[in-house]
C-alpha cells in the first residue's frame, strides 16, 4: 500500500467520518472472508446469506488476528465486542495509551447497538498515521469488530464543517474513462446508494477510472459500493501516489473508499477512482473484478463560527488536547459537576454542632461585656475568659468558621467528619454546663436565628463571616 502523503495543516476544524467494518480502509489479517477459526469472517446480525441485510461486522477466533489501516488526521475510534479477548492498539509503531468507553457514543452509531466497547486515541498530531489493532481471540473468546470513525481536519477558516454537498455518481462532472455505456461504465440501482444509484465498471486496468475535480472544499469523502465480484482497486488524490485497496467479497452497498482532509479550498483538487491495484495485477484472471462508485461528499466551510484546531508553535498539527469536531468526544470527559460543598458543610456542621456554637457564642458575648466593664482582663492557661461566673476547669470547644476553610480538600474533610456520629460536647456535657444569663441567651438565640434564616449556608465566595464571630487564642 502506498504511503499517505502528509499535507500541511493550517487552522483546521475537526470532523469525524464513520466507517463500517467492510470499508476497504481496514486491512484484515491473517486472512479475510474466511472461517472465524482461520481469520476474519464476514457476518451480519440479520442473515447468513451473502447479502448483508442487518448490521455488518467481522469476527475472529484467531489468537494472532489483526486489523491495520493508514490514515491522515488527529484521532481514531474503533467499535467492537471483545468477547473476553485481549487486544492492544499500536500507533506509528508504538503501543499507545488508549481509552475505552461505552459504545453508545456516535462514533459507534453504525454498529446497530451490537458493539459494547469504544477504543479511541484522539488529540494526535495532525498528519499521516498507521494503526494496528492486535487481538488474542479464541473459540471461547470471539472478537467482533464493527468499524469506527476517523477524526480529520478540514480547512474552514474558523467555521463549522458543512457536509451537505454530495455529488452523485450520475453527476455530469464525473470524468469516466473510457466512457459510459456500451460495456463500459454502467449504472445500477440499490437502496443503500446515495440517490439510489451507483456506477460500476468490470473492465480491469490502469485506464479504467472515474475522476471528479472540485474546489471550495477543505475535505472530501469518497463513497463506493462493495459487491460480491469486487476485489482490488485504487484511489488517488491530485498528484499523490495511488492508495491500493482490496474490498470484501461480501456485499455492503455504500462504504467509505477514501478520506481527504486539510485540503486548500482555494485550489482545485481531483479524486480519481481506478479499477486497478498495482499490487494485484491479475485480479481479473478467471473472474470478474469490478469497481463500484456511489458519490463524493465535499466538506466546506459552514456559516457558524467554530474555534479551529489549535496549532503547535511550529505550525505543525493539532495539539494533544483532543479537540472534537461536529462528530462524537469519549477521551473528553465532561467537567465534574459543581457541588455546593461549602454550603452543605456549613449546614451539616451548623446542625450537628449547634450546642457547641451556642456555648462558645455565649462565652464570648459575656467576655465582650466583661471587657467593657473591667479594665483588667483575667486569663486562664492561655485561654480567654468565658465568664466571671465560670471556673478554671471548664474546657473550651474550638470553633472554625466556614469562611476560614482554605480549599476544597479541607471542605471534603469537613463533609466527611460531619457525616460521622457526633461525639458528646465536653464543654456542654451534663454536670459541667454553665448557666447563661437571660440577656445572654436572648442574644445567642437572636444570632442563631439570623443564621438559620439564611438557610444555614456558609458565606458566598469572596464574602466573610460577621465580625461578631468569636476570635480566640490557642
Amino acid at each position: 500500500m502506498a504511503t499517505l502523503v502528509q499535507r500541511a495543516a493550517p487552522a483546521l476544524a475537526a470532523y469525524n467520518v464513520s466507517l463500517t467494518a467492510f470499508s476497504p480502509l481496514f486491512i484484515y489479517g491473517p486472512e479475510r472472508d474466511t472461517d472465524a477459526a482461520q481469520g476474519w469472517n464476514a457476518s451480519s446480525t440479520a442473515t447468513d446469506a451473502t447479502t448483508a441485510d442487518g448490521t455488518v461486522y467481522r469476527r475472529t477466533q484467531v489468537p494472532g488476528a489483526r486489523i491495520s489501516m493508514a490514515f491522515q488526521g488527529t484521532g481514531l475510534y474503533l467499535c467492537f465486542d471483545a468477547g473476553g479477548a485481549s487486544f492492544a492498539l499500536t500507533l506509528d509503531g508504538k503501543i499507545v495509551q488508549t481509552t475505552t468507553s461505552a459504545a453508545s457514543e456516535l462514533a459507534c452509531e453504525k454498529s446497530g447497538g451490537e458493539a459494547n466497547t469504544l477504543l479511541y486515541a484522539s488529540g494526535l498530531e495532525y498528519g499521516s498515521h498507521s494503526a494496528l489493532l492486535q487481538v488474542a481471540a479464541s473459540a471461547e473468546h470471539e472478537f467482533r469488530f464493527f468499524g469506527g470513525a476517523l477524526e480529520i481536519g478540514v480547512q474552514t477558516g474558523g467555521r463549522t464543517v458543512d457536509d451537505s454537498q454530495v455529488v452523485d455518481d450520475q453527476d455530469s462532472g464525473w470524468a469516466l474513462a473510457p466512457g459510459r455505456g456500451g460495456g463500459q461504465w454502467d449504472s445500477k440501482s440499490a437502496q443503500g446508494y446515495f440517490n439510489i444509484t451507483g456506477s460500476f465498471e468490470c473492465n480491469y486496468g490502469r485506464d479504467i477510472s472515474a475522476a471528479y475535480t472540485f474546489s471550495g472544499a477543505g475535505g472530501a469523502v469518497l463513497h463506493g459500493g462493495v459487491v460480491g465480484d469486487m476485489s482490488a482497486f485504487s484511489v488517488q488524490l491530485d498528484d499523490e501516489p495511488p492508495v491500493n485497496l482490496v474490498a470484501s467479497g461480501w456485499e455492503d452497498e455504500s462504504v467509505v473508499f477514501h478520506v481527504a482532509g486539510a485540503l486548500d479550498p482555494a485550489k482545485e483538487h481531483t479524486i480519481t477512482l481506478r479499477n486497478f491495484n498495482s499490487e494485484v495485477t491479475n485480479c481479473n484472471v478467471d473472474k470478474f473484478c469490478c469497481v463500484n462508485l456511489d458519490a463524493i461528499q465535499l466538506l466546506r466551510a459552514g456559516k457558524e463560527d467554530l474555534s479551529a484546531l489549535p496549532q503547535d508553535p511550529d505550525g505543525g498539527g493539532g495539539d494533544s488536547s483532543g479537540q472534537q469536531g461536529s462528530g462524537p468526544d469519549p477521551s473528553k470527559t465532561g467537567s465534574s459537576p459543581k457541588t455546593n460543598a461549602a454550603a452543605i458543610a456549613g449546614g451539616v456542621v451548623g446542625g450537628t454542632a449547634a450546642i457547641a456554637i451556642l456555648g462558645v457564642l455565649a462565652f464570648f458575648l459575656l467576655r465582650r461585656r466583661c471587657r467593657k466593664a473591667e479594665s483588667k482582663r483575667r486569663t486562664f492557661d492561655g485561654q480567654p475568659p468565658l465568664s466571671y461566673e465560670l471556673g478554671r476547669d471548664v474546657p473550651l470547644t474550638p470553633y472554625t468558621a466556614m469562611a476560614a476553610v482554605p480549599g476544597s480538600a479541607d471542605k471534603k474533610q469537613i463533609l466527611s467528619a460531619a457525616n460521622q456520629p457526633a461525639s458528646p460536647n465536653v464543654a456542654m456535657s451534663p454536670g459541667g454546663a454553665p448557666r447563661l444569663a437571660q440577656q445572654d441567651m436572648e442574644q445567642v438565640l437572636a444570632f442563631v436565628a439570623e443564621r438559620m434564616d439564611n438557610g444555614g449556608h456558609a458565606p458566598a465566595a469572596g464574602a466573610h463571616e460577621s465580625e461578631t464571630l468569636p476570635q480566640y487564642r490557642r
